[in-house]
């Protein structure tokens, strides 16, 4: 599982680099597609089968990597906001580069349930 975690990460960090590219060429066609999006689908739930249902709020911070996991998770989804306004202003945003960001938000909170209940398994 620390493998795949470390193959997530790397993957993530270089899909935002061109995520951030996407956002600056916007009269491009995208680089992040719904490939991508479908990819963080089935990472999410590969991860997901493993938990338990959810029967109360997650409170973060139990471990430090769950906390930095939502550290991210937060700052992933002020991203999303933030290209929601870009939208919202009238400018052309790429469906699928919001998709992935939301995607990607759900992923972190995810691997932060992975590590708060399954630990270093």
């Amino acid at each position: 599982r620390w493998f795949f975690f470390c193959e997530i990460n790397v993957s993530c960090k270089c899909n935002i680099w061109t995520l951030m590219a996407d956002i600056a060429s916007l009269n491009a066609a995208p680089v992040i597609t719904e490939q991508h999006v479908k990819h963080l689908e089935k990472v999410i739930d590969r991860f997901d089968e493993k938990l338990e249902p959810l029967s109360s709020f997650v409170i973060p911070g139990e471990k430090q990597s769950s906390a930095y996991l939502h550290i991210a998770r937060t700052i992933t989804r002020r991203a999303e906001r933030n290209l929601w306004r870009v939208l919202d202003a009238g400018e052309s945003v790429h469906e699928s580069n919001l998709k992935y960001l939301n995607r990607l938000s759900d992923l972190c909170f995810i691997l932060c349930r992975v590590e708060e209940e399954l630990g270093a398994e």
